[in-house]
């Protein structure tokens, strides 16, 4: 299996990325220049340096520049990004264009579908780490949508906007961001606190955390997530075991963040830096410079 690929980076692009993210995220120019490196792979700006200076060589020693090695794709990653190419210029998401909106949540749904069902794609979590996606569909909770995960395994989102922002010259690095709007949390009719304040100290860290965790039974009744794990509802007067309905579903429900659904074979899922949830703290734009500075220093390595 190749290894993760690295996006190559000159110190000159990290500077150009650090400016937007300093003027984007109001932070001092050391954390911009930190924050940079760390999206193109490196630990920080002062890792970049030398990582990128190992690179090219120290040409006061005479030592010539050596152009990066070019990105070894495998089989699976090119059937992977020929699938995406083809599903970003499918005539239902309408005219090609570099960015792509919608906002009605059963257009939404009709475009992740598209686009879920005819690829190998992989979706970013506001919190870090990722997940494949089998499909979409309304969700009973009103305005919003599931994110199928697996069978009777979903995630639950209000959504603002999906949007899908392209590269007519590099369709494979095309990337959808799906925004969610606040959510509220459940109640979950097993849970019990030990009094008010504990209660209001649990319901703030799920707040915090931007995700609840719960079985669903069935639409609107909801209880703890142990009950999945244990695989069984409790035990009948008699002892025995009461086994979860065939309706009991895991539901996660996001309360905010931003999702970044991307092909499999593509330059950002291919860096393990990206998995940190970092996309949810940069704007389209910071993602579409990223993607772009990787793609014209591959171009120049080529």
């Amino acid at each position: 299996m190749s290894k993760p690929f690295k996006p190559v980076a000159t110190v000159a692009s990290l500077k150009r990325m650090a400016h937007h993210i300093k003027v984007e995220e109001g932070v001092t120019q050391s954390v911009a220049l930190d924050r940079a490196a760390q999206r193109s792979g490196y630990e920080n700006y002062a890792h970049a340096r030398r990582m990128i200076s190992a690179r090219l060589g120290d040409a006061a020693g005479g030592v010539p520049p050596q152009r990066p090695p070019a990105r070894r794709v495998t089989a699976f990653q090119s059937e992977a990004r020929g699938k995406w190419e083809r599903a970003v210029v499918d005539p239902l998401l309408g005219p090609l264009s570099p960015t792509r909106t919608w906002d009605d949540v059963d257009a939404i749904v009709r475009v992740l579908n598209r686009v879920l069902g005819a690829t190998d794609n992989h979706a970013l979590l506001p919190t870090g780490g990722g997940m494949d996606l089998k499909g979409a569909a309304r969700s009973q909770e009103r305005g919003c949508l599931e994110l199928r995960i697996r069978d009777r395994h979903v995630y639950v989102v209000k959504p603002r906007r999906l949007v899908l922002e392209s590269f007519p010259d590099a369709l494979a690095e095309s990337f959808f961001i799906l925004e969610a709007d606040p959510l509220d949390l459940v109640p979950i009719d097993d849970e019990r606190f030990d009094d008010d304040y504990d209660r209001e100290i649990v319901l703030a860290r799920r707040r915090e955390g931007g995700r609840q965790e719960v079985l669903e039974l069935e639409p609107g009744v909801y209880q703890s997530r142990a009950a999945w794990d244990e695989g069984i509802l409790g035990h009948d007067g008699d002892g025995e075991e009461i086994p979860l309905p065939s309706s009991a579903r895991l539901m996660v429900r996001w309360l905010r963040g931003r999702f970044m659904i991307l092909s499999t074979g593509s330059l950002w899922n291919g860096v393990p830096a990206t998995y940190d949830g970092g996309h949810d703290r940069m704007t389209d734009k910071m993602i579409r410079d990223a993607i772009q500075y990787a793609l014209d220093e591959l171009g120049e390595a080529a």
